[in-house]
């Protein structure tokens, strides 16, 4: 449906982007996420908007590659470039990611409620909750720097070290996505493999695991309904003998 490549994209953009070559990562990213985003936009119209503003933060990473490439190869064009013009559209690449997420969780928890997925809907209105915590911090930051700058450095390192909880929290949300929800008709269809060897023999572990579980529940719900027969039957034979 388009949450697998929602989910490797939103790593490469944020989990893997804090690096010199974040600005690559970044840009990469989100090309991925807008192909993720272009496919889902056919189940539910409100992945439009957040497509629409990943376009935009699409945009925000071109111009900060842009940028860092004439950094490092041309010295800035003898100048005309400086480090500040790519620390902007960093900057604006971080806010038009708050609008990203808003539309991202209105769009996710619409489709879950579609298909009724009553635990991701739950769990895209925590994690939203979340994200919100997060602006919090960001404007105790600022808004304490201009009282006492001791306080506002602590409210500055949470609102750093926050981020990257949030990051996989949302990474743990698509991919729940991705296990759960599916085009109809492919309820019953075998998961179809994927190019890294790893992923699938972690899958194939999961997926193991699971039919295990599966097993063992299954076994114990016939045992117990077997003895529930026989009490009653005993139960009857007790009452005719009387």
């Amino acid at each position: 449906m388009g949450f697998g490549l929602l989910f490797f994209g939103y790593a490469a953009s944020y989990m893997m982007s804090f690096n010199s070559f974040g600005f690559i990562f970044r840009l990469t990213g989100t090309a991925v996420m807008l192909s993720g985003l272009a496919r889902l936009c056919a189940f539910e119209k409100r992945f439009f908007y957040a497509k629409l503003s990943c376009i935009l933060m699409a945009v925000a990473a071109s111009c900060e590659s842009v940028i860092s490439v004439l950094l490092d190869y041309s010295g800035g064009l003898y100048g005309l470039v400086r480090e500040d013009v790519k620390n902007i559209f960093f900057t604006v690449f971080i806010c038009i990611s708050v609008v990203f997420h808003v539309f991202i969780y209105r769009a996710i928890y619409k489709l879950s409620c579609d298909v009724g997925l009553d635990k991701i809907s739950k769990q895209t209105i925590k994690f939203a909750v979340f994200a919100a915590m997060e602006i919090l911090l960001v404007a105790l930051s600022v808004v304490t720097w201009f009282v006492s700058h001791k306080v506002s450095e602590y409210f500055t390192a949470a609102s750093i070290i926050y981020p990257l909880i949030i990051f996989i929290l949302n990474l743990t949300l698509f991919y729940s996505c991705y296990k759960n929800i599916c085009e109809e008709g492919d309820e019953d269809a075998p998961r179809k493999p994927s190019s890294i060897p790893f992923l699938n023999r972690l899958f194939e572990a999961s997926e193991k695991r699971e039919l295990e579980i599966y097993e063992k529940t299954k076994a114990y719900a016939e045992n117990r309904i077997r003895q529930d027969n026989e009490k009653k039957k005993n139960k009857k034979k007790n009452k005719s003998r009387r």
